[in-house]
């Protein structure tokens, strides 16, 4: 199965000068935890993450207005798959990176969609929603336990 069949093609971007709060407010309209940023020609340079605008805010004692998106990922290093890989490529990317995120880009390097650990668990067996074709669910025990192993060894 090709990313294509999975990713989320409808994404919400920002830019390098948005704001946190404004950000934030399209989290908060579309549901979701996290915004890939673009550059003016539409090239992904970076995710915010809902966590990201709450520890940025917090550390620099600063309001979300008074912050630029560019703050929070300048210098973050981006993983990136093309529609046509297939799923387990991604999915090793993911785990070799521990990213629950990972943009999807054409050819051109332009952002066409996003494939997460959410988009990954929903066309997983049984059932494969969104009319999408499955994926062994089996597939996703290494990319869940590279992403939340940090998680595991603070509490075990």
């Amino acid at each position: 199965m090709e990313v294509r069949n999975i990713m989320t093609s409808d994404v919400k971007t920002c830019t390098p000068d948005s704001t946190l709060a404004s950000v934030a407010n399209v989290m908060w309209s579309e549901n979701v935890g996290s915004v890939p940023v673009v550059d003016s020609g539409g090239k992904p340079v970076g995710i915010v993450t809902d966590r990201d605008i709450a520890m940025s805010s917090f550390l620099n004692h600063r309001s979300l207005w008074e912050l630029q998106v560019q703050e929070v990922v300048h210098g973050q290093t981006l993983w990136t798959c093309r529609p046509e890989d297939p799923v387990e490529t991604a999915i090793e990317i993911m785990k070799a990176h521990e990213i629950r995120r990972l943009p999807v880009v054409d050819k051109a390097g332009h952002l066409v969609g996003l494939l997460s650990l959410g988009d990954l668990a929903s066309a997983a067996e049984p059932g494969a929603g969104r009319m999408k074709p499955p994926l062994p669910l089996n597939s996703l025990d290494p990319v869940f336990k590279a992403v939340f192993s940090h998680h595991a060894m603070a509490t075990g």
